[in-house]
């Protein structure tokens, strides 16, 4: 047969300039030579392919098929055909033979469309002066094509390190080592941006096909840069990839008698992300791309590294010193004011709030706090002027003084290792007095609403039951202990401004207490966890409430803000979207003291679940915590 007696190849490409180089791997050798000495930069150089010289046998004219096929994956190096020498990239998508009729002496142009070829991907453009920021979740996918770095931004604490993973993808989207050969390099915010990277990670060098790796520290606190590329500084429509930042950033302590919650927070984790502290693998409770919830045994005192892996890529993020046990190292402050405003004796002072932090920063959950003042007044936290009181998820405890005796007396709260801190209350004789028991109160402007507002009746320095008190229109009568109630209309306030609500005795109208309600920018609430976080419920045990705070910048409660919440149920053990067997939702507005208790239904408790429970304000602000529902110890 004469059929493939006369066969002639090209490789595509071979003009153009494979390797340009970027701002990850330099421009030049170690020699000096510039990657891009040898061939074209002109992109329409990239396909191009010539099979000049075509012979015609057979007469006049004859015919060839052309077909498409890749270079073999071992031309590299000293071996290498076309404009590719660290790696060849195989084709994306294919092509059908084409038959064409040559003929002496005739010229003709054979354009040849790539059948299911890649799409671009590109996430966003960006440069080194405006990269973008890593997405929330840690996780991302792009695609190398047009500028050939794509830069990213996000800020780091002093004393972590992170790892960042980009997996090359092939078109159906499984890691491959036959598109881009991944390049990554980071730098700190002090590196000038036309300087080398700080720290480079080149080459497939993992064990997960199509992966880079990069671990990187820190020593300060840090907006970090980084760019991923292709090796050869090439930019293709078929150069798509996964990247991921793993990187632990804060950590939360709950502690008990024997073991230590642990709270992670950061960027890219996943399921198969695990937690070690002192050489113990802890073992997870929860986790989402962003928080892992872990229980360890309860090291002995001391401070302790915490370290975030993935047991199927390797990666690694570590706390340096972050995690302090024991009371060493543990600080305590007063949140707020130290010295609350003169108040009559029988009356209640707002509350006094105080934080516990280890030497890290981090806020200690259930830690035992000392807290006392003078007798006879009395701590409203306990009923006693004396008591232990163990902090909440967020490492506070509050509480009020029931004055009982006029003068200053101080109101001290003091840790185990001697750290102290104090606040000061001020107690005066009356004949009469109306005290509001909520003399500020901040709201959610744009929203009208209605509080419970109280105040109370003191006469000759005690409650005073049976007393008529009036507000605006309304009047009430005190009760049992002095407290007169009332349900007032807040109507839509802006940001910003405030309305005093004045009660006074119905018959004694100078004798008046106030109430200054305060609307804040919806935009900037957040809502935290206060109690109730990461708990195990076994079967006949009472369950911790729920409980979330919604609070302003400045960290006061805020009433009137509306929280959806979610109660993701999963089948024991596997926090999976394919093991979620029920949802339940629900919403709330926030109470005067800015909390609300998110109901967890009652039929969770018959069966062993692992819930996951999120509570999520209108501008998307969001807490989360877990619960473990199990029918046997």
């Amino acid at each position: 047969s004469r059929s493939r007696a006369y066969v002639v190849s090209c490789v595509s490409g071979y003009l153009h300039a494979g390797r340009p180089g970027s701002a990850i791997t330099g421009w030049a050798d170690s020699a000096g030579v510039r990657y891009d000495s040898f061939g074209s930069p002109d992109a329409a150089m990239a396909g191009y392919y010539s099979l000049d010289g075509l012979p015609v046998p057979y007469g006049a004219s004859t015919k060839y098929e052309v077909t498409v096929e890749p270079v073999n994956a071992l031309y590299t190096g000293e071996h290498a055909v076309g404009p590719y020498e660290v790696a060849q990239v195989s084709p994306s998508g294919s092509a059908k033979a084409a038959v064409v009729t040559v003929g002496t002496g005739a010229t003709m142009t054979l354009d040849i469309t790539m059948q299911g070829s890649a799409t671009n991907t590109k996430l966003a453009s960006s440069t080194a002066a405006a990269p973008w920021g890593v997405p929330g979740t840690g996780w991302w996918s792009s695609t190398v094509v047009g500028p050939p770095l794509d830069y990213l931004a996000f800020r780091a604490r002093k004393n972590r390190s992170f790892t960042i993973e980009v997996t090359a993808l092939d078109e159906q989207r499984r890691g491959t080592q036959q598109k881009m050969v991944p390049a990554i390099g980071v730098w700190d915010q002090t590196t000038v941006i036309a300087a080398a990277p700080d720290v480079v990670g080149l080459d497939f060098d993992s064990a997960v096909t199509g992966m880079t790796q990069t671990v990187a520290n820190t020593s300060a606190d840090d907006l970090l840069r980084f760019a991923v590329g292709d090796v050869r500084g090439e930019a293709r429509a078929d150069f798509a990839y996964r990247g991921r930042l793993l990187y632990a950033d804060t950590v939360r302590t709950t502690r008990g008698a024997t073991s230590l919650n642990l709270r992670i927070t950061g960027y890219g984790f996943g399921s198969a992300t695990t937690a070690t502290v002192n050489g113990v693998r802890a073992g997870v409770l929860s986790v989402s791309a962003t928080r892992i919830s872990v229980s360890v045994p309860r090291p002995s005192d001391g401070v302790y590294d915490v370290v975030v892996s993935d047991a199927n890529t390797g990666a690694v993020s570590t706390m340096f010193q972050a995690l302090s046990v024991g009371d060493a190292g543990a600080t305590l402050s007063l949140v707020g004011a130290s010295s609350a405003a003169m108040a009559p004796v029988g009356s209640v002072t707002p509350s006094m709030m105080f934080r516990v932090v280890d030497a890290s920063g981090n806020a200690i959950g259930g830690e035992p706090v000392l807290m006392q003042v003078a007798a006879p007044n009395m701590l409203t936290v306990c009923g006693a002027s004396t008591c232990t009181v163990q902090t909440n998820d967020a490492g506070d405890v509050a509480t009020g003084v029931l004055l009982q005796a006029v003068g200053s007396f101080t109101l001290s709260a003091t840790l185990g290792n001697g750290a102290s801190s104090a606040g000061v209350v001020k107690a005066s004789a009356s004949s009469a007095a109306l005290v509001a028991l909520n003399p500020s109160v901040w709201v959610e402007a744009g929203r009208s609403m209605s509080l419970p507002l109280a105040f109370q009746v003191l006469r000759s320095n005690t409650s005073a039951a049976g007393q008529a008190v009036t507000l605006l229109s309304a009047t009430a009568t005190s009760d049992a202990v002095g407290v007169a109630h009332f349900t007032t209309a807040i109507p839509n306030m802006s940001t910003g401004a405030a309305a005093i609500y004045a009660a006074c005795l119905a018959n004694a109208s100078t004798v008046c207490g106030s109430s200054v309600v305060t609307a804040v920018d919806g935009a900037g609430l957040k809502i935290r966890l206060m109690q109730g976080g990461d708990q195990t419920v076994v079967a006949g045990a009472v369950s911790v409430p729920v409980l979330m705070q919604v609070q302003d910048a400045g960290g006061n409660p805020v009433a009137g803000s509306s929280v959806q919440a979610n109660v993701l149920a999963f089948r024991a053990g596997n926090s999976s979207l394919l093991q979620l067997l029920r949802i339940s939702s629900g919403s709330d507005v926030s109470a005067l003291d800015g909390t609300v208790t998110v109901a967890i239904p009652a039929e969770y408790f018959g069966s062993n679940l692992d819930l996951q429970i999120n509570a999520t304000l209108s501008n998307g602000q969001t807490a989360t915590t877990t619960m473990r529902i199990r029918q046997t110890p």
